[in-house]
């Protein structure tokens, strides 16, 4: 499944390696680049900085798939 979290707060990340455990392919958008960081590394997913509800960065992060 494609799925595309919106904000990479505490539930934001827990969700992301909740859904990265399980396969699932992942697009993670915030726009605090500090957030973003400290998901780690190895983790197989796309991280976009950026205003979450912006149009531009939804249609980047796939919204119109």
């Amino acid at each position: 499944m494609y799925i595309i979290i919106a904000g990479c707060g505490r539930i934001g990340s827990n969700l992301a390696k909740d859904f990265l455990d399980s396969g699932h392919d992942l697009v993670i958008i915030d726009r605090d680049k500090e957030k973003l960081d400290l998901l780690g590394t190895g983790l197989n997913e796309t991280r976009i900085l950026g205003v979450e509800y912006d149009i531009y960065i939804l249609k980047e992060a796939g919204i119109e798939n």
